[in-house]
């Protein structure tokens, strides 16, 4: 390995490190410089905001219908689910179109992918790998082939990328004679569409520092290409391995793009129940207060509904007040 990238902690798991704190929903929680912890969008997660999932959608479809076409079970347990919109139903339903995928198939290549990932870590680290199934021969010898003339630097590497509050696992980083070191990512699924999330994800890995979960201190990357990243296809179905190239600047571009939708999806106040007609708002019925004895009424009946914007327009609507009592007031 490079002296550059020595005593780099890795991570062995496509998830957080262990030591990595995680909230309810798995995000890693990342230490802050005042001592606070702030959960980070997983750069997975965040790179599949402005992904088009439509073909995957339809694939799911396909394959669960497939998978519930040849199981009389799971026809019995779809018909018995007396209302799939409730909280149990839709769990239910859901566990049961998971079943109904894996049985038409639908998991083999994420399982071959996973063997795939933990073999080629192996051979890329100087390794032999032992107990290699007669139909992985093929593509490990492709994947030798093809990346013969990558020196490897790092492995499954997490980072955090502070800007946008993301965090997240780089397969690899790589570099070729004549060349920057570079992110290199395995990818085992399809790779036909996805292009956008494939270039965010890279960026955000490329723009990473190492994190000390321990400390939260970080550290830069001691030198990676931000413009040019690489996507390897490895197919376990047909053996076939091919190197791509990754737009960054595009991918980071996008990443910044990504946060915005991400942190705009969470908004709850984009939409709400309208008002009935001739009611007003609390902001409304604020600005009508014309006393201070009004507005402590209206305190006193709507005040578990004010929000801190309500109380510094009443703060506001106050000061007015007092100063049109004071100017009428006399001397």
């Amino acid at each position: 390995m490079d002296e550059m990238f020595q005593n780099v902690p890795e991570k062995r798991e496509d998830e957080p490190p262990q030591a990595v704190k995680r909230d309810r929903w798995k995000r890693p929680l990342i230490l802050q410089p005042d001592g606070s912890s702030v959960p980070y969008i997983r750069a997975s997660t965040m790179a599949g905001a402005l992904d088009d999932k439509t073909a995957l959608g339809d694939w799911k479809a396909r394959m669960t219908g497939r998978g519930v076409a040849t199981s009389p079970d799971l026809q019995a347990g779809f018909a018995a689910i007396p209302d799939m919109d409730t909280k149990d139903g839709k769990e239910t339903a859901n566990e049961l179109a998971e079943q109904a995928r894996e049985r038409a198939g639908a998991n083999r290549k994420r399982v071959m992918g996973t063997a795939i990932h933990s073999f080629t870590e192996v051979i890329d680290r100087g390794g032999k790998p032992e107990h290699v199934p007669q139909d992985l021969h093929k593509v490990l010898r492709n994947y030798m082939s093809v990346t013969a003339g990558v020196r490897w630097l790092a492995f499954e590497q997490f980072v955090v990328v502070d800007s946008v509050f993301a965090a997240g696992t780089a397969d690899r980083i790589g570099v070729r004679d004549g060349e920057l070191p570079r992110v290199w990512d395995i990818k085992t699924g399809r790779v036909d569409y996805g292009h956008l999330k494939f270039a965010v994800q890279l960026a955000l890995y490329a723009h990473g520092q190492l994190y000390n979960p321990a400390t939260g201190a970080r550290r830069p990357w001691p030198q990676v290409d931000l413009s040019i990243g690489h996507i390897l296809h490895v197919d376990p179905v047909s053996g076939e391995v091919q190197p791509y190239d990754v737009d960054l600047l595009k991918g980071w571009e996008a990443a910044q793009a990504a946060r915005m939708v991400y942190d705009m999806r969470k908004d709850k106040g984009i939409m709400h129940p309208s008002s009935p007609a001739g009611s007003k708002t609390l902001m409304q019925q604020l600005a009508a207060c014309r006393t201070l004895e009004q507005l402590s009424a209206l305190y006193k009946a709507t005040g578990k509904q004010w929000e801190p914007k309500h109380k510094k327009f009443a703060d506001i609507m106050a000061e007015d007040i007092r100063s049109r009592i004071s100017l009428t007031s006399p001397q």
